[in-house]
């Protein structure tokens, strides 16, 4: 920074760095905003559970709930993985016909590192509902993950054939164009 200010961009390289600090500051608001969301969600999912133990969908969305707190390191209580595998197995349990279920599942053994089965539980969510944008989405996170690059970008370009608005789904894709240097 000093070498730049001295050079004659000092006003310029302050602003940058004020717009850099109003960024960072943004960013702790949503990451703070994501933890209390999330408290709440989870409390509202593990209520519903024991208010409505059969609910297929309140017993998939409260393990997705907990693969997403282990991934992103939101609330977490202890053993989020184990939680999540326990949770989705018992919606699994509930409706083995249920995609949500299996994909549920799938992204639980992905985080407990069993990717065999992973791949087993994704095949059959897609199986089960084959425009479930966030299976093929999370298939080509975790092929992207295992090093099995251009699978990922093909269940991306298929993620993105069901829902032409995925930002997530095109950045992701992206990256690993990247480092197949594929500009």
């Amino acid at each position: 920074i000093s070498r730049e200010l001295n050079a004659g961009r000092g006003q310029a390289v302050i602003e940058e760095h004020q717009r850099d600090q109003q960024r960072h500051a943004a960013a702790r608001v949503a990451q703070r905003g994501m933890h209390r969301e999330h408290l709440r969600a989870r409390a509202a999912l593990e209520r519903a559970r024991v208010q409505e133990p059969a609910n297929v969908t309140v017993w998939a969305w409260l393990a997705m709930l907990y693969v997403f707190e282990f991934a992103h390191g939101l609330n977490p209580l202890p053993d989020p993985v184990p939680r999540s595998l326990a949770t989705a197995r018992r919606a699994v349990e509930l409706d083995p016909a249920n995609s949500t279920a299996r994909l549920a599942l799938a992204a639980s053994y992905f985080f407990a590192k069993q990717f065999a089965e992973f791949r087993v539980e994704a095949e059959r969510a897609i199986e089960l509902n084959p425009t479930l944008v966030a299976a093929y989405f999370n298939r080509g996170n975790a092929l992207k993950d295992l090093g099995r690059f251009s699978a990922a970008v093909e269940n991306y370009d298929r993620a993105i054939s069901l829902k032409p608005d995925y930002a997530e789904a095109y950045s992701n894709r992206g990256a690993v164009l990247v480092e197949l240097k594929q500009y």
